[in-house]
């Protein structure tokens, strides 16, 4: 199947946790330790859309993700990427 992603927005800060307190204590499992831990510093990570389309409707998938494209405008540069 014909499939593409591309960026629309980053990981705003006050996007960037997992409040652990917040979920039932029956939830706060070792998996849910860990989203907490890679949140931590996620600001500025990309977020993206995928496009999916059937088999042999590729110019469908295009299309699709050029509309995307021209509705939500992404220009910023990844900064979570770009540390030293």
């Amino acid at each position: 199947w014909p499939s593409g992603a591309l960026p629309v927005t980053t990981v705003r800060a006050d996007e960037a946790h997992y409040r652990r307190k917040d979920m039932p204590a029956d939830q706060r499992d070792i998996i849910s330790r860990i989203v907490a831990q890679v949140m931590q510093g996620s600001e500025g990570m990309p977020i993206s859309v995928c496009v999916m389309s059937p088999s042999y409707r590729d110019e469908t998938c295009l299309r699709v993700m050029k509309e995307i494209e021209k509705t939500i405008p992404f220009q910023e540069e990844p900064k979570a990427f770009l540390k030293a």
